[in-house]
């Protein structure tokens, strides 16, 4: 059945994903001190949902309704949680060039620009905890159904 060959492989993707968040960005995420900004550059080049896009179409014919949205649920905040740390990334990266232009020229300017910019930082280090958060729990309660469901019946993913 289509929708079981999708489901197993969402499960190896998530899971293959999630490991390499979790000993990537996630421990830096994980890490860092309340009004801390992010400091950490993460390259995020390529598209990383190869299954997930493979089998979109697969993704509507799931019976089970829980599973369908957790899935679809889950995928967005990890799309949700790449485009916040690519913003951290262009944030710093602005923060550091008008720290290098404020070293070259003194102006202050630049040093008031990198001020902001750090600030900005620091706020958007509260965001990006709570996207990591928020994501964490949806991975969670989707391998959990996956896990449990192997087989896309509607029963077998209930919680009790």
């Amino acid at each position: 059945m289509e929708s079981s060959r999708a489901t197993s492989s969402l499960r190896d993707e998530i899971e293959t994903l999630w490991g390499v968040y979790q000993a990537g960005a996630c421990a830096s995420i994980v890490a860092l001190p309340d009004d801390e900004p992010m400091l950490i550059y993460w390259p995020l080049t390529q598209e990383y949902f190869t299954i997930y896009n493979t089998y979109a179409l697969s993704i509507g014919k799931i019976k089970n309704h829980m599973l369908r949205k957790q899935i679809i649920a889950t995928y967005t905040k990890a799309r949700s949680m790449i485009d916040s740390i690519r913003l951290n990334n262009d944030l710093l990266q602005q923060w550091e060039r008008d720290c290098f232009l404020f070293q070259e020229t003194r102006n202050p300017v630049h040093e008031s620009h990198a001020n902001a910019r750090h600030k900005a930082l620091v706020e958007y280090a509260t965001a990006l905890k709570e996207s990591h958060s928020g994501l964490e729990s949806a991975v969670s309660e989707l391998l959990y159904r996956l896990r449990r469901n192997p087989y896309d019946h509607p029963s077998s993913a209930a919680k009790y």
